[in-house]
């Protein structure tokens, strides 16, 4: 089972995300934070597959909070869909390759 932690400060992107990766991930877990503080409490709490984070969060910058997740956890798949449409096509196919096999990230 994949489990999802989405980090977007827009309740809306959260649930559209959430509702896009269900359809593709039968059975995934997910979670959701909307800034870096709760982001940060959820990946303490549980272990995560993958974070969709999004660079523009309030109080603590998006690239900040990636730099604290490689740090902290380096084997944490982190993806950044900075454009839907592009996201489903390329994002979908990276993290179904990363379950079956290592990834190995650029950060």
């Amino acid at each position: 089972m994949m489990r999802f932690l989405i980090v977007d400060d827009h309740a809306i992107v959260r649930r559209g995300l959430r509702e896009l990766l269900s359809d593709e991930f039968h059975g995934a877990a997910f979670g959701e934070a909307s800034d870096a503080r709760q982001a940060l409490e959820q990946l303490r709490k549980k272990q995560w597959d993958v974070a969709l984070l999004d660079i523009n969060l309030p109080e603590k910058s998006g690239l900040d909070l990636l730099k604290e997740l490689k740090a902290e956890w380096p084997k944490l798949l982190v993806l950044v869909p900075s454009a839907l449409r592009y996201w489903k096509r390329s994002a979908l196919k990276i993290v179904r390759k990363s379950s079956s096999t290592r990834f190995e990230s650029a950060w």
